[in-house]
């Protein structure tokens, strides 16, 4: 028995102790579930991967744990960490997804809608910084649960829930109708003519919009800048006019039309005009003033009248 017990004991010294499973961490840590766990660090799998290591932070928050006490926690489960860097701290973060500004603004903005306000609307909030952050995977979306409106004061105040069971938050602001109005996606000189290609749509909040606000995009094209306009920004019926036909101080043949008659005389226009609009024009024979259409470049059309009629008598007008 003693011979058999010292073979045991020389079996025992002789057999190599199990070395530890050496691990690297993870080159950004982040927590999937409710805890962090060596998996999460240290990309392993197996039994030992679920050994949890601290508690998840919150969504769109980061812990930080010692290095030293990681390093003898794993070695602890049989895991090897060198920590060839020299970390003194992990940062670890909460898988997640950011719920934006943006995608608040646009809840806040449907919220108004569905209570009989615009299409649109133009969102500030009072806070500086909105985003909420939910945990992949989480049951329920986002969602307003309270929301106030003051159409006066354009104020709101709403109750958010980032996702199901989550801590509310709340945010403020103020919400301004706005309407999608034409306006130029270049800029354009005094004297240019308007094109559809240079129309574009941009929301603009309907307090800031004048009275003479151009709404439809029809009334733009073909239209001449009376002075020069700027991309992007909502023009005014002061801003443009029908191109002239007729340019003050040029020559015009003026015609006067009836069945088996055609008289024309030249004269000078007295002052600028589009087409369709009347204009005065010195007739340069007889030297007196007629109002005539302006038909197009050079071109007026005298409408019968009274002064027509003794005129023919004498064979001008």
């Amino acid at each position: 028995m003693i011979r058999a017990a010292l073979i045991a004991t020389a079996l025992a010294v002789s057999a190599p102790a199990l070395a530890a499973q050496p691990v690297t961490l993870a080159g950004d840590v982040s927590a999937a579930g409710d805890t962090v766990t060596l998996g999460d660090l240290f990309g392993i799998d197996g039994e030992v991967s679920m050994a949890a290591v601290a508690r998840a932070p919150a969504p769109g928050e980061t812990i930080y744990l010692e290095a030293g006490w990681l390093q003898a926690f794993a070695a602890g489960h049989d895991l090897d960490w060198a920590n060839a860097g020299g970390l003194q701290r992990i940062a670890v973060k909460r898988e997640s997804r950011q719920i934006t500004a943006d995608e608040i603004s646009a809840m806040i903005a449907d919220e108004l809608s569905l209570a009989g306000g615009a299409d649109t609307y133009e969102i500030t909030f009072a806070q500086r910084d909105i985003a909420f952050y939910a945990p992949n995977g989480a049951r329920g979306g986002t969602r307003i649960l309270r929301f106030d409106y003051n159409g006066q004061t354009n104020a709101f105040a709403a109750e958010i829930e980032p996702y199901a069971g989550a801590p509310v938050q709340r945010v403020s602001g103020r919400a301004f109708a706005s309407l999608e109005v034409p306006a130029l996606s270049r800029a354009v000189s005094s004297g240019q003519i308007i094109t559809e290609s240079d129309i574009i749509w941009t929301a603009t909040r309907a307090d800031r919009l004048r009275q003479d606000a151009v709404l439809d995009a029809s009334g733009l094209i073909g239209m001449q800048a009376k002075r020069s306009l700027r991309p992007g920004e909502p023009l005014r019926e002061y801003d443009i006019k029908r191109p002239a036909a007729v340019e003050k101080g040029s020559l015009v043949t003026v015609f006067y039309q009836k069945p088996g008659l055609t008289l024309t005389a030249r004269g000078r226009a007295l002052e600028e005009g589009a087409k369709g609009e009347v204009v005065r024009i010195v007739n340069l024979s007889s030297n007196r003033t007629i109002e005539a259409v302006a038909a197009g470049p050079g071109k007026a059309v005298v409408r019968d009248n009274t002064y027509l009629t003794a005129s023919l008598e004498q064979g001008a007008f």
